[in-house]
């Protein structure tokens, strides 16, 4: 694929692991679902589909040092929804989940396993990802970048990356274009029934 999306240990240090917010708080009282809990009952359905033959056990959020072990690191707040990347700690093995919050918690609702022989530009269920294929129409010389911090010198390649404006749970606004204004474009993406998300207009 053409930006890799591989688990890395230096990001996962820096993101933490926070719980993602929500723009909705459940009413429901009494014990709620974590995201880690969610992602833990995900391994236990899908490891022999997604990971054969992997044996490390499943240790919560990565940690630097740390291998042998599936573990996950945050990749997308999206409110309600989130995408949380989980895989072989240093490897790119793995994939990326949709969680999504209910009366009982955060669920995984959807994955999409990492192939680095795929064209994909990223999850279907990414916003982001909205973003990177309506850049590869738009400027097909661009290459759009998921974080912006990773665009940290001048490069000959025209790389994209996009910030956040608006947070909505189903339409979201993010500015888009070349770092360091990143002022180039703003766009408006909405949430569709099948989980993807598309650019408007």
């Amino acid at each position: 694929m053409t930006l890799l999306l591989v688990l890395s240990l230096a990001a996962a240090a820096a993101c933490g692991d926070d719980e993602p917010s929500s723009s909705q708080s459940s009413t429901t009282t009494g014990p709620q679902r974590s995201v880690l809990e969610a992602v833990e009952v995900w391994v236990v359905e899908h490891r022999d589909t997604v990971f054969p033959g992997f044996d490390g056990e499943f240790a919560g959020a990565c940690q630097e040092g740390v291998l042998n072990v599936l573990c996950t690191i945050p990749r997308e707040d999206l409110g309600i929804r989130s995408i949380v990347g989980v895989g072989a700690a240093s490897s790119d093995w793995g994939a990326d989940l949709l969680l999504q919050r209910g009366d009982e918690g955060w669920t995984a609702v959807d994955f999409w396993a990492w192939d680095l022989e795929s064209d994909a530009l990223g999850p279907p269920f990414s916003a982001l990802t909205a973003i990177a294929e309506w850049w590869s129409t738009f400027d097909p010389n661009a290459v759009f970048v998921r974080n912006c911090d990773d665009i940290n010198a001048p490069t000959a390649q025209e790389l994209v990356c996009a910030v956040l404006e608006s947070d909505g749970d189903e339409v979201r606004q993010y500015r888009t274009g070349r770092p360091p204004t990143i002022d180039a474009h703003q766009v408006e993406v909405h949430h569709q029934p099948d989980h993807s998300w598309v650019v408007a207009g």
